[in-house]
């Protein structure tokens, strides 16, 4: 139940930084300029792993009712095996069955870097964009988007990877995703991951939710014995180097580029960010009677937001955090 309780958190907070980006973002036309066309958003999901939000969101699940103002470019970013591994799952989805019962292309195309979805399956005349679990409605009111999996390591060669992004644009809102992936990753590769997007976008927000440890208290000297006894706390890894959310939030404005970052810990967040509807669906769902243990864990992970200066939408004034059990730092 605490695992379980943990990941409704964590999801929920997730789909809340998605969906608030997608609604709040200001006009920005597809080519750059002030023509009256649909705004251009993309989402960035590093170490996505086998993450489905976006699915969820092209069947109504995540996210507004209104999708028509803009058109999403979504990149999800893995090494490349765990890629492959998705497109494996992918293609014998029954919704991706669906295309090879017609004489459609396969929706999931292999490219140069890893796959994309080119097409939606066709659907049956009565169906719409929310009214079939079998297939994907490809009538006029579905969602404008496009999918990339990108097969790359992220320690290595960031400007690799955004020349990787197929039709990544510059000047566009950009949302960058990150759950427990910096973790394992060293703190300078992982700066220099991040200072890419920050330089090179002029509209870039980061949403991360990664392990805290703490200064020597008694539960993360145990998450660290037991990292340690896994393999994955590594001398310079993220994990072991960012401890407290102070220095995952100076990490982000002194040395990744952003200008502005607010965290909390999971059990702030749960509070906040969180919605009481949210909480009241887990309480029915599960009894959950190791409060003490729960919320023990739940301070020994953050929940950060990061924005550049040039951000049209300012995220972190509108996920929910609370300002009495949140941190935040700005560039001076």
């Amino acid at each position: 139940p605490i695992i379980k309780r943990g990941t409704h958190a964590r999801v929920c907070c997730m789909d809340r930084a998605i969906t608030t980006f997608l609604a709040s973002n200001g006009s920005v036309s597809d080519s750059g300029s002030n023509d009256l066309k649909k705004m251009r958003l993309q989402v960035v999901v590093l170490g996505a792993g086998k993450d489905t939000s976006y699915f969820r969101w092209r069947e109504g699940l995540l996210g507004t009712e209104d999708r028509s103002g803009f058109h999403l470019h979504w990149y999800d970013i893995d090494h490349p095996s765990v890629i492959q591994e998705k497109a494996r799952i992918m293609h014998a989805s029954p919704k991706f069955q669906q295309s090879k019962k017609s004489d459609q292309p396969s929706m999931l195309q292999a490219t140069k870097n890893g796959y994309k979805i080119t097409q939606a399956p066709s659907s049956s005349s009565s169906s719409s964009s929310s009214s079939s679990s079998s297939s994907w409605s490809s009538s006029s009111s579905s969602p404008s988007s496009s999918y990339h999996m990108i097969g790359h390591d992220l320690r290595t060669a960031p400007e690799d990877l955004l020349n990787k992004l197929e039709s990544f644009q510059s000047y566009a809102p950009t949302l960058l995703l990150s759950e427990c992936v910096f973790m394992y990753m060293p703190v300078q590769e992982t700066n220099d991951l991040l200072k890419t997007f920050t330089t090179v976008c002029s509209d870039v927000t980061l949403c991360a939710y990664e392990p805290a440890l703490g200064n020597n208290t008694t539960f993360g000297r145990m998450m660290e014995q037991n990292l340690h006894r896994a393999k994955v706390a590594m001398p310079q890894s993220c994990l072991l180097q960012l401890r407290t959310i102070s220095q995952h939030l100076q990490r982000l404005v002194h040395d990744a580029g952003f200008h502005t970052s607010v965290g909390c810990d999971m059990w702030s967040a749960y509070q906040s960010i969180v919605t009481p509807q949210q909480r009241q669906i887990a309480n029915r769902c599960e009894f959950l009677d190791e409060m003490e243990e729960w919320m023990m864990i739940m301070r020994h992970y953050t929940f950060v937001t990061a924005r550049v200066q040039g951000v049209q939408f300012d995220m972190t004034q509108q996920l929910g955090y609370n300002e009495r059990m949140s941190e935040r730092l700005n560039a001076e």
